[in-house]
């Protein structure tokens, strides 16, 4: 494809060049001959430099994409960072050489030294925003260049496991309300069946004793602290 375009160019600068130069002989050797041939003498010029121009074009098109080549490569070692602070850098140069030029620099030879400035300050410029790259994006990000601190997670109380005696006791509820102990109850699956089988006992005390701790337990249910 780069080779085509650089023909392409090569080719259409040819034949401009090829009716300049038919115009050319015309003028200044073709005045004698019948003017009815002067258009085979554009003809004639346009053909030969749009195929000099094909020829030139191809060979030149050809150098061109390895010249490509090259550079696709070797920016691929590049971080896109420096590429980026890079091109920054070099506009930033050459806005600080053009106030100078324009002022000091305005006429022949002063032109060259306006292009040695330019070329100056856009080195200048793209070594120091690529050396420097870190410190100018902590300049345009401050947010960015000090991370917030983390949050340490929230430790939860541990966990409160209750067994039979503890029910039964009963004073676990009042603790519960007074919000003295922390964290969450849980109530074991073998203690709820151990309770509901003394509540079932036909010992009149084991079984005041179990039915009074099943109705703490719905009353620490009630309150939330049970799971």
């Amino acid at each position: 494809m780069v080779v085509l375009v650089v023909r392409l160019i090569f080719m259409f600068v040819g034949g401009i060049g090829g009716y300049e130069l038919g115009e050319l002989l015309q003028r200044e050797f073709l005045q004698s001959v019948d003017p009815s041939y002067h258009i085979y003498g554009f003809i004639l010029s346009i053909i030969v430099c749009v195929g000099l121009g094909f020829v030139l074009g191809g060979a030149a098109g050809r150098y061109v994409a390895k010249l490509l080549n090259r550079f696709e490569v070797a920016i691929q070692d590049i971080p896109g960072t420096d590429l980026l602070m890079g091109a920054v850098g070099i506009i930033g140069g050459f806005l600080i050489a053009f106030f100078p030029s324009m002022i000091l620099f305005r006429s022949y030879p002063g032109w060259i030294f306006a292009l040695i400035l330019y070329t100056v300050c856009g080195v200048i410029g793209y070594i120091i925003a690529v050396q420097k790259k870190e410190d100018l994006l902590n300049f345009f990000r401050p947010s960015l260049a000090r991370p917030a601190p983390m949050a340490e997670p929230a430790r939860l109380p541990p966990a409160r496991i209750l067994d039979t005696s503890v029910i039964v006791d009963g004073r676990i509820a009042d603790v519960c309300s007074s919000g003295f102990l922390e964290g969450e109850l849980v109530v074991p699956r073998f203690v709820l069946n151990e309770l509901q089988a003394i509540a079932d006992s036909e010992d009149p005390l084991k079984r005041n004793r179990g039915r009074r701790g099943l109705e703490i337990l719905n009353a620490l249910k009630r309150q939330e602290f049970v799971d």
